[in-house]
């Protein structure tokens, strides 16, 4: 019930953000437009619009707040490259050093998104194999069949369990 309700949440909210994301994509693309043929030989090539840094940043906040979006959801790998949007807006448009707070963040919650889809990933393949080992063992027509099967599932369970508790620390 909660689930169906926060699933929905999440997508209104990045619908929402996507379209705002769309408004000033648009919005940067017209002041780079603007500077472009503005430029005079007396202005530096260098020289940032006040304004084309306030969009950026702006920019790489909503990136961000998707990127947290898609994360609730459990969409990693989707959320890193919102993420990386964003990392992306603040390195090259708004020209921001390693050293700063927000680019600090953001490569953060790169590394992380990478982490959570390969604990994802490794959940996957281990229950995969948490199934068919209970197969082997609901098929198992004699005790000597049966013992070797709950064996199996036992051992994949354990490495199912590690999977978890190791990505509790990680996530």
């Amino acid at each position: 019930f909660h689930s169906n309700r926060l699933s929905e949440a999440v997508d209104s909210y990045s619908v929402a953000i996507r379209v705002g994301l769309e408004e000033l994509t648009h919005r940067k693309e017209m002041v780079s437009r603007m500077m472009g043929s503005g430029r005079n030989n007396n202005s530096s090539a260098g020289a940032a619009d006040e304004l084309l840094l306030q969009l950026g940043t702006c920019l790489s906040q909503v990136h961000g707040d998707l990127g947290k979006t898609l994360e609730i959801a459990q969409k990693f790998p989707e959320a890193k490259v919102e993420y990386e949007n964003g990392l992306g807006m603040l390195q090259t448009t708004c020209h921001l050093s390693k050293g700063d707070e927000r680019v600090k963040r953001l490569k953060m919650d790169v590394s992380r998104m990478d982490r959570a889809t390969s604990v994802t990933e490794e959940r996957r393949r281990q229950t995969v194999i948490v199934e068919g080992t209970l197969n082997k063992l609901n098929q198992a027509s004699n005790s000597a069949e049966q013992d070797s099967a709950r064996k199996s599932v036992i051992s994949s369970l354990k490495k199912l369990l590690r999977i978890e508790h190791n990505s509790l620390g990680s996530n």
